[in-house]
């Protein structure tokens, strides 16, 4: 009787199948395809345009794979084939995908994307600030008040000037333009409110430069100037222009004051924006004083709800004098 001994064999990996191996580095990724003991002529590596997939074959057809590369479809990055590259040594065909590329030349393409968006940007910035200054304003016998800062006088002195010039031009008085000049920006509400109170004007336009520091001064001064000239535009009734630029630094404030190279000045828009809000004023309280019960008694329901209490009572202490 033949004894049969059971041995345990166990499984081992085939030394002959392709072993496909995956390995990522800071510049490619690279794929290793081990025991291909083809010569390296017999391997075409090719792209998949429509489902973004490497494809894998050899001319002897002995080896076949198609793969993806789920970082570049999550970054939603198209394989390029010049990034592509291939070599084969000791029975192992390596695979390399330089992503560094890909992503360079997607970078340059979004940088002339995003600077042509820029350029279209600016080309909207600029007919828009054109059609702004040509607007054509009767500002004839309006009184205008400027509230001006001392700090950063050249910039100061632009923007001033830009809108001193656009109120001649649309036929404001030269003494009907009464400028003030407060100390710094934070005092431009109260010197704004004290114009308004003593010089009968129709609108003002405060005129300030805030420049950031390196400190949290900027934003506080930024809030309460805004918040200042906003309440006097509700508690007065006159309209206060806001024409304090805040700015990064310098160089932009001189921009938006005319006097850097391809700059616009911006106290036009705003003396523009002055002689509008006057006349809207003007409009307003016209139509709000024919119709206010306060200015034409009789009309008012108030006085004759007051005059049939009084009435009314009188009546009641006469009946009740005769009762007694």
């Amino acid at each position: 009787v033949d004894t049969v001994v059971e041995k345990d064999i166990g499984i081992i990996p085939s030394g002959t199948n392709p072993i496909f191996l995956c390995r990522e580095s800071t510049e490619v990724w690279e794929w290793r395809v081990r025991n291909l003991p083809y010569p390296k002529d017999t391997y075409l590596i090719t792209i998949d345009e429509s489902s973004q997939e490497l494809i894998i074959r050899t001319t002897n057809k002995k080896y076949f794979k198609r793969f993806r590369i789920p970082a570049m479809a999550r970054a939603n990055l198209p394989l390029d084939r010049s990034a592509l590259s291939h070599s084969h040594s000791n029975n192992t065909l390596v695979i390399q995908v330089s992503f560094a590329s890909i992503v360079m030349r997607r970078g340059l393409v979004a940088l002339v994307i995003l600077d042509t968006i820029s350029m279209h940007a600016d080309g909207v910035k600029k007919a828009a600030l054109e059609a702004l200054s040509s607007r054509v304003l009767d500002g004839r016998g309006l009184r205008i008040g400027i509230c001006t800062t001392e700090w950063n006088k050249e910039i100061i002195d632009a923007l001033r000037d830009g809108a001193i010039r656009t109120l001649t031009a649309a036929g404001v008085a030269t003494d009907d333009i009464i400028v003030f000049k407060a100390p710094g920006a934070y005092e431009l509400p109260f010197t704004a409110s004290r114009l308004i109170l003593s010089e009968n004007v129709d609108a003002v336009i405060c005129v300030g430069c805030l420049i950031k520091g390196e400190t949290m001064h900027f934003e506080y001064i930024c809030e309460a100037v805004t918040q200042g000239i906003m309440k006097l535009n509700l508690d007065t009734g006159v309209p206060v222009m806001f024409g304090v630029l805040a700015v990064l630094n310098e160089k932009q404030a001189r921009a938006r004051a005319g006097l850097e190279e391809g700059g616009h000045n911006h106290g036009v828009e705003w003396a523009q924006t002055a002689i509008e809000m006057a006349q809207l004023r003007a409009r307003t309280a016209k139509k709000s004083a024919a119709k206010c019960p306060y200015h034409v008694i009789p009309a008012c329901p108030f006085v004759w709800t007051t005059a049939l209490a009084v009435l009314g009572y009188g009546l009641h202490l006469v009946v009740c004098r005769k009762h007694n």
